[in-house]
């Protein structure tokens, strides 16, 4: 063997080194800067949620919740659409408590003098893009809510949360709206206590 046979695999394990540390140092740094990676709900939605407990013992107490439907935030406006969006929320969040052994108890208007906790919020973004330069432009409908659940005798917040959910398809936000509730309705089961 001449000189340059060693020099030929000394360099070929130089560069399949530097080839692995080119593949490997980037994946590393991606997994070590991981943000929270939102919801999806589908490959066509994207689903965005973040929840506070700012009380845990007083959610985990047996209470009464009265869900008072969302209204329109600032800059929204307050239309009929909108109303029906903040119905399908309310409906969603009440059919998340079905058959759950919650330690909350969903209220309907009619027991509202029962209410220990209130449930309200505004529906602060909405877009749903109509027209044919919307379509060109690829705009994605759009919900953004705020929230919270308060604690009726003392005015405390129990429970802080805001919401953003995106979907590629037009003229769904009903079921956007009804999907925003489902997160609701799951952080707050995830959170409270169960029925004694």
């Amino acid at each position: 063997m001449g000189p340059y046979a060693k020099i030929s695999i000394d360099m070929k394990r130089i560069i399949i080194f530097i080839l692995l540390v080119l593949i490997v140092l980037p994946s590393m740094a991606c997994s070590m800067f991981r943000k929270r990676v939102p919801e999806v709900v589908s490959d066509e939605q994207l689903l965005r949620f973040d929840g506070r407990i700012l009380d845990a013992e007083r959610l985990m107490r047996e209470s009464g919740l009265l869900i008072v439907p969302f209204k329109a935030g600032a800059g929204v406006a307050a239309t009929n659409d909108l109303d029906k969006l903040a119905l399908f929320m309310a409906k969603a969040i009440s059919d998340g408590f079905k058959n759950k052994d919650s330690n909350l108890r969903i209220l309907t208007a009619s027991e509202s003098q029962d209410a220990d906790l209130i449930l309200k919020g505004y529906i602060v973004g909405v877009d749903d893009p109509k027209g044919f330069i919307s379509k060109l432009r690829k705009k994605e409908s759009q919900l953004e809510t705020q929230g919270q659940i308060i604690d009726i005798r003392t005015g405390k917040i129990i429970i802080d949360f805001s919401s953003s959910i995106y979907s590629k398809n037009r003229g769904d936000l009903s079921d956007l709206a009804y999907q925003t509730g489902e997160a609701v309705a799951n952080f707050i089961l995830e959170n409270s206590g169960e029925k004694q």
